[in-house]
């Protein structure tokens, strides 16, 4: 990943922009600070993606099989 700061993407912003296009990513950086980060649509969502499938793999479904009509409280529940 690339870095950049304001300034510079002032002065090279189509250029920078070509090179995210071409899928690099750029952190934008103030003060010494990463407060953006250039990446194109197609790739943030393919890593949402990757993130949804970890979690994915992590969660658990809770009892499905008791009866809905039976009355139950947050403070019965196994911990």
């Amino acid at each position: 990943m690339s870095r950049t700061t304001l300034n510079e993407m002032q002065e090279h912003l189509p250029a920078i922009l070509e090179r995210v296009a071409a899928g690099e990513e750029f952190e934008v950086v103030r003060g010494g600070t990463v407060v953006a980060v250039l990446t194109t649509p197609r790739r943030r969502r393919d890593t949402a993606k990757l993130r949804l499938q970890e979690l994915r793999a992590g969660a658990s479904i809770g009892d499905v099989e008791s009866p809905i009509d039976e009355p139950w409280s947050v403070h019965d529940a196994a911990p």
